[in-house]
């Protein structure tokens, strides 16, 4: 089946869209012209994050996303044509700023489940599911870390105990980093008025 491939600084940047799943998937192999409902759902990979979307302007087609449970339904009765452009629409974006969970999540899968109406009177409507699978792969971004907060300006004086820059006060820094929770290093240094004499440690 065909992969798409969402790329988080592309697809998330301020203006960008998610990225279509898959444009050319057909209804095919029906015996009723009608369709009964459908859904699309996010089965392996699903992140609080994800959002699937449609087009159904000019159908008699209604979406709804649960992102719970990474479902779209879609429903109402309508042509095979217009579920099938409809589902031709499909996007997947997150809009997160770890759409990999710390690169345990790299990939989605997506399955698809049409009902026809039962319009032939050969079964129930909705009873007659058919389904598919496509993938989607998460290709992630590395935001960058900041320092947050307004920090201290102490005061040392000379022949003191050393002096503690930040001890956790309300004005002290902290360090956000949106998409990792772990840290590989950290610098401080002296930029300004640096003397020989001068020591930091941790």
């Amino acid at each position: 089946h065909p992969t798409a491939v969402f790329s988080e600084y592309t697809n998330t940047t301020p203006g960008g869209a998610g990225v279509a799943v898959v444009n050319g998937i057909r209804l095919t192999g029906l015996d009723d012209a009608n369709i009964h409902s459908a859904t699309v759902q996010i089965t392996t990979g699903l992140l609080s994050s994800d959002l699937l979307s449609v087009v159904t302007a000019g159908t008699g087609i209604s979406a709804s996303f649960d992102a719970g449970t990474g479902t779209l339904t879609l429903s109402g009765v309508d042509t095979k044509e217009n579920y099938e452009a409809v589902l031709q629409s499909l996007t997947f974006a997150n809009t997160g700023d770890d759409p990999t969970n710390n690169n345990t999540q790299t990939s989605r899968v997506l399955t698809y489940t049409v009902n026809d109406n039962g319009s032939t009177g050969a079964g129930v409507a909705g009873a007659n599911p058919a389904t598919t699978t496509r993938n989607v792969n998460i290709v992630p971004w590395n935001d960058t870390p900041a320092l947050t907060g307004a920090g201290a300006t102490p005061t040392y004086t000379e022949n003191d105990a050393p002096l503690t820059l930040e001890p956790g006060t309300t004005v002290a820094w902290g360090l956000n980093d949106p998409d990792d929770t772990q840290t590989v290093r950290a610098t401080a240094q002296i930029t300004a008025g640096l003397n020989a004499d001068d020591v930091l440690a941790a």
